[in-house]
């Protein structure tokens, strides 16, 4: 049988923010290289207050899930997970928890009373490796995966990936597809998971619609067996954009892509690349300074804005 990792009854910390050597950590620059050079290497942020809704329920509920999948789907730990990643996180909006706490109740009614799969872990951590045999530390990738289940029927193992979202499961499903988060996530899957759990089957999407009309559906499954030719091409490519991302400095000019407008809104940077300077009054650099307070230095020659 395979390892489980749970710790029922314990109040779950989980992580705060994105995995380090994750897919987020070169998602920007793959999306648009100047958005990696203005957030990762410049350190400019939008001047906000709040964090986007969906961003803080998201992370809300992922706690919760994890801490009630954690304790098997008993009990209503979940809640105060829920408060606790409230604390740990910065500019959340008034009323996320609400909205978390009304959404996850939903799935613990959901889930209760229908077949579950075996969790065996949760939040499990895949560490920074190559995808490639003696890859050098710069082009090594981590995840975390939010799950890992056992079919009870089959015997197969899978990552649970939660996504909570206003669309359904198949808007869902065709937007990851062939996203590099579940490919980097198939990818990393090496010889240390498949001794502790086995050899992974695929990933389970746990589908999550939010407040006001919260609604769960069955889990969609991505088969690793039917990535085999997207994850030879991701793990070369991957590569590519590592090393490109590498040679991004303060004053490099990389490219933009002119494809503003993503799932949750504009791009953080869109107005800083429509106007430059002239909106340098709406961000931030992450130690605090203003973008209007920018004095040029050795290490910072180069207008922000530019």
């Amino acid at each position: 049988m395979p390892t489980s990792l749970l710790t029922p009854g314990k109040l779950l910390v989980l992580p705060s923010g994105a995995t380090s050597h994750g897919w987020h950590s070169i998602e920007a620059f793959i999306r648009c290289p100047k958005e990696h050079q203005l957030a990762s290497v410049r350190g400019i942020e939008p001047l906000s207050l709040e964090m986007r809704m969906p961003f803080a329920v998201g992370i809300l509920l992922h706690a919760a899930r994890a801490q009630w999948l954690n304790d098997g789907g008993k009990g209503d730990l979940w809640k105060k997970a829920i408060i606790e990643a409230e604390k740990r996180e910065k500019r959340f909006p008034v009323n996320a928890r609400d909205v978390a706490e009304l959404t996850f109740a939903e799935y613990v009614r959901h889930w209760s009373v229908r077949p579950r799969f075996q969790v065996l872990a949760v939040e499990y951590e895949l560490k920074p490796r190559g995808l490639a045999k003696n890859a050098p530390e710069w082009a090594q990738r981590g995840a975390r995966l939010d799950s890992i289940e056992r079919d009870p029927q089959t015997g197969e193992i899978w990552a649970g990936e939660a996504k909570s979202t206003q669309q359904g499961p198949t808007k869902v499903h065709d937007n990851y597809l062939l996203h590099g988060q579940v490919l980097l996530q198939m990818a990393l899957w090496g010889e240390e998971e498949t001794k502790l759990f086995g050899p992974l089957a695929g990933l389970l999407l746990d589908v999550i619609k939010k407040h006001p009309e919260p609604k769960c559906y069955d889990r969609i499954k991505l088969r690793t067996a039917d990535a085999t030719h997207a994850l030879e091409w991701f793990k070369r490519d991957m590569k590519g954009w590592l090393l490109q991302s590498q040679m991004v400095d303060w004053s490099s000019k990389p490219e933009r892509r002119p494809q503003c407008v993503r799932q949750y809104g504009a791009c953080d940077f869109r107005d800083l690349c429509l106007g430059g300077k002239k909106h340098a009054n709406q961000y931030v650099m992450r130690d605090g300074r203003r973008l209007t307070d920018w004095k040029p230095t050795a290490e910072e020659p180069t207008p922000p804005w530019e």
